[in-house]
C-alpha cells in the first residue's frame, strides 16, 4: 500500500509540474462534506475545441443512474466507484453545477468513499474527475482517480481527459459506453451517456432576430447521438426501485415537473429507459 501511494504521489506531482492542467476554478458549489463540486474554465481557450453543450435535460436522473450503478475493476476485484449512500448526493450536486455551467466551463468533482470495513489497513478511497456535455445530447464523465486511498490537493490536479492516475478500469453501467479516443481505442475511465439535448440560449441582435423570423427552408433533420452497438441489458428490480425512489425525491424538491415525473415513471415501469 505504501509503495502504491508513493507511486501515485510521484505521478501526480510529475503531472502537476510538467503538464499543468491549464484549468482555473471559477466557483465552488456548496455541498455536504464528503462531496466537492466546482466549476472550472480553461486558462487558454483552444479555438479548435468546440464549446460545451450546457445545459441539458434529465441530468439528475442520468447522473444518479451512473453513480449508483458504476463499478471498477482492479487486481481482479470489482467494487463500486462511489459509495451507494453518497452517489445521490454527488449526482444532485453535479446536476446543479451543470445547470450553472456555460459553453466554456465544466464541472470538477471529488467524493470521499467510506472504508469498506473497519481497521487501519482499510481506508476509504477518493473518486474524482470532470463532467461535461459535448456534443449536445452526450454526457461525459471522466475520472483520473477511482476509489484510491490517498489525499489529492488542488495544486496536483491534472486534466482527467489527458491523464488517469488510477489503475484498472471503469465498468460502464447499462445504457452507457466508453469514449473512443482518437487512436480508435476505447478509454478506461471516460464514459459517455446519452441525455436529452436542450437548445442553448444565445443573445441575438435585433436584425438577426428579424431575419430568423422570416420563413425559411425546413430545418435539416438532426443527427442522432451515437448509440452503443451492444444491446442494453434489462434493468433489475432493484435498479427500477432505486430510480423510482429518486424520481419521487426529484419531484418532491421541485426539480422536475409532474408531467416529466409521470413520463419517466411510466417508462421505468414499462421496462424502458
Amino acid at each position: 500500500m505504501r509503495l502504491r501511494c508513493l507511486v501515485l504521489i510521484t505521478a501526480t506531482f510529475a503531472a502537476g509540474c510538467t503538464s499543468p492542467s491549464g484549468w482555473t476554478l471559477t466557483e465552488h458549489i456548496p455541498t455536504p462534506s464528503p462531496v466537492r463540486v466546482q466549476l472550472e474554465q480553461r486558462e487558454t481557450p483552444d479555438p479548435a475545441e468546440p464549446p460545451y453543450a450546457h445545459p441539458a435535460a434529465g441530468l439528475d436522473v442520468a447522473l444518479a443512474d451512473y453513480f449508483l450503478n458504476t463499478t471498477y475493476e482492479r487486481r481482479g476485484k470489482r467494487r463500486p466507484a462511489v459509495h451507494a449512500d453518497r452517489a445521490p448526493i454527488l449526482a444532485r450536486a453535479i446536476a446543479d453545477a451543470l445547470a450553472m455551467a456555460g459553453p466554456s466551463t465544466r464541472v470538477r468533482f471529488s467524493v470521499d468513499n467510506p472504508p469498506p470495513s473497519l481497521g487501519v489497513f482499510n481506508p476509504g478511497g477518493t473518486t474524482r474527475g470532470v463532467v461535461f456535455v459535448r456534443p449536445a445530447g452526450t454526457l461525459n464523465i471522466v475520472c483520473d482517480v477511482v476509489d484510491d486511498a490517498i489525499e489529492f490537493e488542488d495544486d496536483t490536479w491534472a486534466d482527467p481527459v489527458d491523464v488517469a492516475l488510477s489503475r484498472g478500469r471503469i465498468v460502464p453501467p447499462p445504457g452507457s459506453r466508453r469514449h473512443v479516443a482518437r487512436a480508435g481505442e476505447p478509454t478506461e475511465f471516460w464514459i459517455e451517456m446519452a441525455v436529452e439535448a436542450r437548445p442553448v440560449a444565445v443573445d441575438t441582435p435585433p436584425t438577426e432576430a428579424a431575419a430568423a423570423a422570416e420563413p425559411t427552408d425546413p430545418p435539416a433533420k438532426p443527427t442522432a447521438a451515437p448509440v452503443d452497438p451492444k444491446p442494453t441489458p434489462a434493468l433489475t428490480d432493484t435498479q427500477i426501485v432505486e430510480r423510482l425512489r429518486y424520481l419521487d425525491e426529484l419531484r418532491g424538491r421541485g426539480a422536475i415537473s409532474a408531467e416529466e415525473y409521470e413520463r419517466q415513471r411510466k417508462a421505468l415501469l414499462n421496462g424502458s429507459r
